[in-house]
Order: C-alpha cells, then sequence, then structure tokens
C-alpha cells in the first residue's frame, strides 16, 4: 500500500524527509499567458484566451501547449515514484493546476472536474494506492491544519 499526499505549498513541518526535485510536477507553464489577469487576457487575446478558459481540455495554450501533455507528464512522475516507494508514503508538492489535473488522471475524473474544484493554499489531498494499484482518494483540499479561516482570505478571489 502507497499513501500518496500531494500538497499544492508544503509547510516544512510537514514533511520530515529528503526532497527530490521533479520536473514531472512543475508549475504549468502558460508561455505569453503568464502574469496577466483573465480580465487582460481576455482583452488582449480574445476568442483564443475565452475558448481556453471555457473549455480548457479542448483548446491549447502557449507555453506547454495543452493540458494533455500536463496530464502525461504528471501522470509519468506519479508512476515513477510509485514504482521507486513501493509501500511507502510519498508527498506530492507542487501547484493547484497541476496537482488538479494529476487527480483528475488518477481517479479517472472527466475534464468538468478542473473548473469545478480548487485547491487551498498549503491543502492537502491524500491518495492510497493498493498493492493492487487501486487507487482511493481519501482527502481533498483539507486545509484543516490552518490555525484560521482567516489565511484563507486572499483565495476568495480564485481563478482558473
Amino acid at each position: 500500500c502507497m499513501c500518496v499526499c500531494m500538497y499544492k505549498v508544503a509547510h516544512k513541518d510537514l514533511i520530515k524527509s529528503s526532497w527530490t526535485y521533479g520536473i514531472h510536477f512543475k508549475e504549468i507553464n502558460f508561455g505569453e499567458w503568464e502574469g496577466y489577469t483573465v480580465k487582460q487576457l481576455s482583452e488582449k487575446y480574445g476568442k483564443n484566451y475565452t475558448d481556453f478558459y471555457e473549455h480548457p481540455f479542448t483548446y491549447p495554450f502557449p507555453g506547454e501547449g495543452n493540458f494533455q501533455s500536463v496530464m502525461e507528464r504528471s501522470t509519468k512522475g506519479f508512476y515513477e515514484l510509485l514504482e521507486k516507494h513501493k509501500g511507502q508514503n510519498v508527498a506530492i508538492v507542487s501547484h493547484g493546476g497541476v496537482l488538479r489535473v494529476l487527480i483528475m488522471a488518477l481517479m479517472d475524473m472527466d475534464e468538468t472536474f478542473y473548473r469545478k474544484t480548487w485547491l487551498s493554499n498549503t491543502s492537502i489531498t491524500i491518495i492510497d494506492v493498493s498493492e493492487s494499484g487501486k487507487k482511493v482518494l481519501f482527502t481533498l483540499n483539507d486545509f484543516a491544519h490552518l490555525e484560521t479561516m482567516e489565511q484563507m482570505q486572499g483565495e476568495k478571489t480564485w481563478q482558473m
């Protein structure tokens, strides 16, 4: 059995083991769209952006190109970790977009999951993987470890 904890942002006290940086879980590269607000992107790129915003798995984006690429690299990294750390607990620390795409792939969820969920900063998601490979989502977006909800105020204005 392997337990995979996915942290949107790691708290140094939560993980007491060695760290390995992996390119499989890096932030999604949106290329020339980086650094703009949704409103700015809509104004600057028009239909190219709004189509993507409404249907992110159907339309391409600059940089990495599409969410299928993100899904392929993150699941490849996941299964490499699974093989390397059989029977161990593993923490994957990454950005919310990558983690949502990875969760979708691992749990065989459809594309609507991405637009219907949000992973808060420092949140914890736990997926248990049995020896047979069966995956069970135990925890999603848990941030109970935070002292107060005031720490979440900055996320009230989230955007895709």
